[in-house]
């Protein structure tokens, strides 16, 4: 890990499955990996073809406050350093967080590590000139190009200054879509998360800038969610245990003393423990402060986001089941076109054995026939030569 990146001052909770916020409510496929509007179009082809059974690592970067000056590199080299650590076969997706409750997460990018290949070296080095030299393969060099640009998408967007006053931080929101990525993906593996943030959730329904920090309890984070928006607490698919890391920036006025700090990743400690998401905390140098929109609690629109959310995700979970009997069906059809074609193959097979025989019969009779016809002839002529004597 990189030096910035070294101290972890959290410590690991345990591999719990609790609720799940807004996790019912989505499928991440319909805007996460896709969104519209994006500053970066990102193409549409599948990256990760061959690889879907390795694990995902997901990167989140929160943008929407203002970062250290000058800018140091260190977005840039998370994604590196992520990328680097990651076994292979893994999927690494970057996402970065938006203004929009419904849709919190903005795609920056995915690329895929491939599979190492039998004797090459256990290590990819994208900074070298010439990985063919290397004796890398095309995935190789597809994937340190894909790096390459989403490293350099990151860092341009970690040079915009934010707007401000800042409008709002869905970051709760953008948490529990991922975690539906990661849901979808539950029967593969190894998983990891990385959040670059100073993870200070700023909502109508939930702020922790208009809670007092004495206040940052999670018990007291339920009792708000559960009162504002029930739908939270439904029954959501369960996730696999990934491992989550929070490079967390202390903001100044609001965590930057230590029991606020405390106080405020006990918080997020409790909350990736209900959701079955070991963390640690990796301490980052302090950002500065700064102003936030007052935004007024309108838990009859949420309720109502969240009820039209719950309606999309049954809809796609019908299609979902629709697709998957349509793939079966193909697939009992792709088995009778096989079968078929094996039995036309064993026909032809025993067409030609028969052919063969009755070639050989033929071949016999005609010799048989020439033996007949020699044995004819020599008759003839003795019975030619009897009666000429």
């Amino acid at each position: 890990m990189v030096a910035f990146a070294r101290k972890a001052t959290g410590r690991r909770g345990n591999w719990l499955m609790g609720w799940m916020l807004l996790a019912t409510a989505v499928v991440f496929g319909a805007y996460a990996l896709y969104p519209t509007g994006d500053a970066y179009p990102v193409s549409r082809t599948e990256p990760c073809i061959g690889t879907t059974a390795g694990g995902l690592a997901v990167v989140l970067y929160d943008f929407r406050k203002p970062r250290r000056r000058p800018l140091s590199s260190m977005p840039g080299a998370i994604l590196r350093e992520t990328a680097a650590t990651t076994p292979p076969g893994t999927e690494l997706r970057a996402y970065t967080l938006t203004t929009q409750t419904a849709m919190p997460l903005s795609v920056v990018g995915r690329t895929c590590k491939p599979l190492q290949p039998a004797g090459g070296s256990p290590t990819i080095d994208c900074a070298a000139t010439d990985m063919r030299r290397q004796g890398e393969d095309t995935a190789v060099d597809a994937f340190c190009a894909g790096l390459g640009t989403m490293q350099r998408r990151v860092e341009d967007l970690a040079r915009q200054a934010p707007e401000l006053p800042v409008a709002n931080a869905p970051l709760i929101e953008a948490i529990e879509e991922i975690r539906l990525v990661f849901a979808a993906r539950s029967d593969t593996g190894p998983h990891s998360f990385h959040v670059f943030s100073d993870m200070i959730q700023h909502s109508a329904w939930y702020s922790h800038i208009a809670t007092d920090a004495g206040d940052w309890s999670f018990t007291a984070f339920e009792e708000s969610r559960d009162a504002r928006a029930p739908v939270f607490t439904q029954a959501s698919p369960a996730a696999p245990a990934v491992a989550t890391e929070i490079f967390y920036l202390p903001r100044r006025g609001v965590t930057e003393p230590r029991a606020a700090r405390d106080a405020h990743q006990r918080f997020w400690q409790q909350y990736f423990d209900s959701v079955g998401m070991p963390v640690v905390f990796r301490d980052q140098p302090t950002a500065p402060r700064f102003a936030a929109s007052i935004l007024e609690d309108s838990s009859d629109g949420l309720a109502r986001v969240l009820r039209e959310r719950e309606l999309l995700r049954r809809e796609q979970d019908e299609n979902a089941r629709t697709l998957a009997f349509i793939a079966g069906q193909r697939t009992k059809l792709e088995q009778a076109r096989q079968q078929a074609a094996s039995s036309a193959r064993e026909f032809k097979q025993r067409e030609n054995s028969l052919l063969e025989e009755h070639a050989r019969e033929r071949q016999a009779i005609e010799v048989e026939r020439a033996e007949i016809a020699r044995l004819q002839a020599e008759m003839a002529a003795w019975r030619a030569d009897n009666d000429s004597g």
